[in-house]
Order: C-alpha cells, then sequence, then structure tokens
C-alpha cells in the first residue's frame, strides 16, 4: 500500500526549497514603465530558461497603501533592452500587491500574490483630499461589500505570506501554495489527498465537526495529516467583542483539534498530524490577541495529545514567524521583526511529516 498524506488548505503555508540566486552585474539604471502616473510596488523579475525575462509587480497603484493594486507582468526577450506593454493577471475587487515569479523544474510559470484591507484605514480617516480622489477611492471599495472584502482576503491572504494564492493567466497555472508541499511531498512518493474549504478533492468545513467526520468517512485511512487552516479575527482589543474572539477559537483552534480528535480513529499506526500555529503565541503584536491566545492553545494541545496518542502516532506543529513576502504587507504590524523565506517554511512541514519528532512546535524565526 502507498503511504497517503492528507493536506488540510483553507489557508496553506509552504513553498519548494529555495534555489541559489544566481550573481547578476548590473550595467546600468533605467526606467522601463510606459505608465509613469502609476506606483509601481515590490517587483519580481525571474529568467527563464529560454532567455525571456519576466517582470512581475503589482501596478495601476496611487501609492503604497490604495484600493487599486492589480499584478501586471512584463516581459523582455532581448535581455532587458526592451520590453512589453503590461499584462493584468489579476485585478480583484480589493489591493493585489506583492508579486512574486518564478519558472519550475518543469518549465510551469508560477506568479503569486496576496491581497489586503489596509487601505481601508487609510480612506476612513482620509483628510485634506480632493473630491475627485476621495470619490475615487470610494467607487473603488463600493465593488464589494464589507463582507465580501472579508471573503476575499481571507481567500486570497493569510497572515503567513504572499504566497497563498498563485494565479493561472495566460501560460500560468493557478494553484494554491498547498500545490507547492504537495509537490516536495510527492517526490517521497507519497499519495497525496488534496482537501480545502471550497477547492481539493474533497471539501471540509473544519469548524463544524459533523463535516469532519464526513471527510474521514470518504478519505479512509491515512498515514500523514498536514493543516494550515483556520481563521483568526485581527483587531483592537479594546474594541473586540466575544464573537470575534470566538471566529479564532472555533476555526483555526478547535477545526485544527477536532482535526486530531475524530482524525485519530482514521490514521494508520505511526502515522502523523502536523498543525499550523504561529509566532504570535510567544510574541505578540498590536490587534494579534486573538491569534496569540489561538496559537498559544494550539502549541499547547500538540504537547499534551502527543503523550496519549496510541498506536505510535505523533503530533506536531509548525510555528511561522513572518514571511519575507508578507513583509509589504504586514511589516507596519511586525515593525523590528525579523523575517523569513517561505522555503524554510516548507522544510518545517516535510520534517513534520517525514522525521520522528512528536510533540514539538517547530518555530521558523
Amino acid at each position: 500500500m502507498r503511504r497517503r498524506d492528507f493536506i488540510s488548505t483553507s489557508a496553506a503555508a509552504a513553498a519548494l526549497r529555495a534555489q541559489t540566486a544566481p550573481r547578476r552585474h548590473v550595467e546600468s539604471v533605467v526606467t522601463i514603465s510606459r505608465q509613469p502616473e502609476y506606483y509601481h510596488g515590490w517587483p519580481t523579475l525571474a529568467a527563464r530558461r529560454n532567455g525571456e525575462l519576466l517582470l512581475a509587480y503589482s501596478g495601476g497603484r496611487d501609492a503604497h497603501v490604495c484600493p487599486f493594486g492589480r499584478v501586471e507582468l512584463m516581459r523582455s526577450r532581448d535581455s532587458g533592452r526592451t520590453w512589453s506593454w503590461p499584462e493584468v493577471l489579476l485585478d480583484s475587487p480589493i489591493d493585489d500587491r506583492d508579486t512574486g515569479v518564478m519558472e519550475t523544474a518543469s518549465g510551469s510559470l508560477l506568479v503569486t500574490t496576496f491581497t489586503s484591507l489596509a487601505y481601508e484605514a487609510v480612506l476612513k480617516e482620509a483628510a485634506g483630499w480632493s473630491a475627485e480622489k476621495l470619490e475615487r477611492w470610494r467607487a473603488a471599495n463600493r465593488r464589494t461589500t464589507p463582507e465580501q472584502r472579508r471573503a476575499l482576503q481571507l481567500l486570497a491572504s493569510s497572515p503567513y505570506g504572499a504566497t497563498d494564492a498563485l494565479l493561472l493567466a495566460r501560460g500560468f497555472t493557478r494553484r494554491t501554495l498547498a500545490g507547492l508541499v504537495r509537490a516536495e511531498l510527492a517526490t517521497a512518493r507519497h499519495e497525496i489527498v488534496k482537501v480545502g474549504n471550497r477547492g481539493g478533492d474533497h471539501q471540509v468545513d473544519i469548524a463544524d465537526g459533523n463535516s469532519i467526520h464526513a471527510l474521514f468517512k470518504k478519505i479512509g485511512r491515512f498515514d500523514a495529516l498536514v493543516s494550515a487552516a483556520g481563521k483568526v479575527h485581527f483587531g483592537d482589543f479594546a474594541a473586540m467583542t466575544e464573537r470575534e474572539m470566538q471566529i479564532g477559537l472555533l476555526n483555526k483552534l478547535m477545526g485544527q483539534v477536532n482535526l486530531v480528535l475524530i482524525g485519530q480513529d482514521h490514521v494508520n499506526n505511526q502515522g502523523s498530524f502536523t498543525l499550523t500555529s504561529g509566532l504570535l503565541s510567544h510574541d505578540p503584536i498590536r490587534y494579534g490577541a486573538s491569534a496569540s491566545l489561538v496559537n498559544g492553545a494550539v502549541d499547547a494541545f500538540v504537547r499534551a495529545a502527543a503523550i496519549e496518542l496510541p498506536r505510535g502516532v505523533r503530533i506536531n506543529a509548525v510555528s511561522p514567524g513572518l514571511l519575507t513576502e508578507s513583509l509589504g504587507a504586514y511589516g507596519d504590524y511586525f515593525r523590528g521583526h525579523e523575517t523569513v523565506p517561505a522555503s524554510r517554511v516548507a522544510n518545517a512541514y516535510v520534517k513534520s511529516v517525514e522525521g520522528r519528532l512528536t510533540g514539538r512546535v517547530l518555530d521558523v524565526l
């Protein structure tokens, strides 16, 4: 029987191992944009094996924080001497920010981004703006309801990094970041079962025990479960309500706990569970009280459950710091924090599945 691994991917956090960056010699510095009226943010340059250069970035912007950001791509086929007009790969109803691009070993082109609602605070406190600018921002904000904006942000973003959303556009493949974790595990000849809130081979609502029971009934026995799922409310502690605090308790905390409580009857002997917490359990930030509570509880649960799980079953948690790829969006909340590349977080998940550790919180700082 081939080993089977189960990955829950409502908000996945991992990536392929980074390749050593080649050396580059700077010959000149020139402006290549044909749209100087816009703010261009957080570009990534990639060289394809066929010699083509790809430049991905957040374009169409008013400023560092605004509601107009979109993912754009420019190409050069003559070593950067000339560039194509920008291709718009993604223009969601909210701000599409830091963008990355790479070519995989198989030749697929992956573009990463994430969304942000940081502009809402700027709009709320707008003062001294022209009537035209104020109306443009308000009109952009009216494209969606507050509920739709929160849903979009949860779908395309995570506190762990920009690489949660991978898009397909003109030859690109739309995938969640968990696909990269699956690629890592697939090299070890694991059979992967993809599970998400909406996508994947199967769907589950981890806040609903009945949904988890139904999931395991469909999947059957498995060797390893990796959960990088769960919602948490971020907000001012003084204004936080019981209902907002319960979002994280019922979803990220009890959702992952129930994956273990229910899943222990379905995991094979010597199998494993890997959950996700985060550095806020021991290094809190403003607006992160709920996340600190939930992350700390996940870590404590892992340590306690490890001494009682039967049949040699292991359990660990991966606790990532602020990813380098998310610095542009979350840096203002994590002032003074050192960042970590997403590839190191991926290695922690693989280490938990492939190794023999149990009861450990794998900090990636």
